[in-house]
């Protein structure tokens, strides 16, 4: 516990390098507790935002004994509400031939699957309908596209447990430390999986991250063991960020440098990212935007939304040329049965009577 006079003069001292982050000391509480109070909510807003970005991404890998490329992709995805969609195209080994190209796309009508053999050919139909895939598998683009943008705080792209956070169940914390680099103050997180003392267990075992509290939490770096039955993997990985004007960070790129321990693989697998936040229409999630006609009884693109406005107004307008007709009917019928003063005044006359 950090006493008064101490806690004082580490909250001036915090004060002027990490304005966020003088909770901490003033308040006598430890790194660790930190950052198990605040990285999951700042976790949840980053996902949160997260929804609005679309982009491209590109992703080498080679193999530093052979120095060469050994496998290459590419591809972009797009989402709004309700609607998801991912594509990747791959490059076989040694960049002589295009191997694949796959599309998956949902929205609130259908969902449906492309393929491709080589990156210019055109798009043929493998699937289309609904259930076409296990939600969370690899053939889901919503889990595919939220895989790739929460890579900042899961470990996404580099290990088996991509779908996990330090804070999820099966990560025993064992260190939390405040971390200088290049002048900002980061936080080092030791952990450990518990899941890696069963013998018969497989993938991640320990390691070590570095977050930047000021930014979301997001990873900086990090590094790893997993295990693969008799093998062991190491990995050396780094995450740079762009960012908005409001300083959201967006992801910009991961290195991650993976080593078999007792052999000479050596592979360096490099993530390029390109994102950025605007809105879709949902016409770009459907497969009139591929070329193909609708499905019969499904709204057309574009029309889906406003065509209930025009609708609405159709009927307004309707209702109100109905109600100024009747009105107008009603006044004429008031005017035709009202009697004419001058006929009622000549009726009543003396003159007209002796006449």
């Amino acid at each position: 516990m950090i006493r008064p006079p101490i806690a004082a003069i580490c909250w001036v001292v915090l004060a002027q390098a990490a304005p966020d982050l003088v909770v901490t000391c003033y308040a006598g509480q430890s790194w660790q507790e930190t950052f198990q109070r605040e990285a999951p909510k700042t976790w949840q807003k980053y996902a949160e935002r997260a929804r609005r970005l679309q982009g491209k991404w590109t992703s080498t890998t080679r193999s530093i004994t052979q120095k060469e490329v050994i496998s290459h992709e590419w591809g972009e995805f797009k989402q709004r509400d309700g609607c998801y969609l991912f594509v990747g195209q791959s490059q076989g080994e040694g960049q002589k031939r295009d191997v694949r190209g796959e599309l998956s796309a949902v929205n609130p009508y259908y969902a449906f699957q492309f393929r491709r053999s080589a990156r210019n050919d055109p798009w043929l139909i493998t699937g289309f309908g609904a259930n076409l895939w296990e939600r969370g598998s690899y053939s889901d683009p919503q889990f595919q596209v939220e895989s790739l943008l929460h890579r900042p705080y899961k470990f996404g792209g580099a290990l088996p447990e991509g779908s996990m956070t330090l804070l999820d169940q099966g990560f025993v914390i064992k260190k939390v430390v405040p971390l200088q680099r290049d002048g900002e103050q980061l936080v080092q997180v030791d952990f450990r999986c518990s899941f890696a003392d069963r013998a018969s267990s497989r993938g991640l075992h320990s390691g070590s991250v570095v977050l930047d509290p000021q930014r979301n939490w997001v990873m900086r770096s990090f590094t790893a063991k997993a295990k693969w039955g008799d093998v062991e993997i190491n990995y050396v990985v780094a995450l740079a960020y762009a960012e908005t004007r409001d300083r959201f960070p967006l992801l910009k790129k991961i290195t991650a440098d993976r080593r078999v321990t007792g052999t000479n693989r050596h592979f360096l697998q490099t993530s390029e990212y390109d994102l950025e936040e605007k809105d879709v229409p949902e016409s770009e999630f459907r497969v009139s935007a591929f070329g193909f006609r609708e499905p019969l009884g499904v709204p057309p693109p574009g029309l889906t939304r406003w065509y209930l406005w025009f609708l609405g107004i159709g009927a307004v307008a309707l209702g109100a040329g109905w109600y100024w007709r009747r009105r107008v009917l009603q006044r004429r019928a008031l005017t035709s049965a009202k009697p004419d003063p001058s006929t009622v005044e000549e009726r009543r006359s003396p003159t007209a009577q002796s006449g």
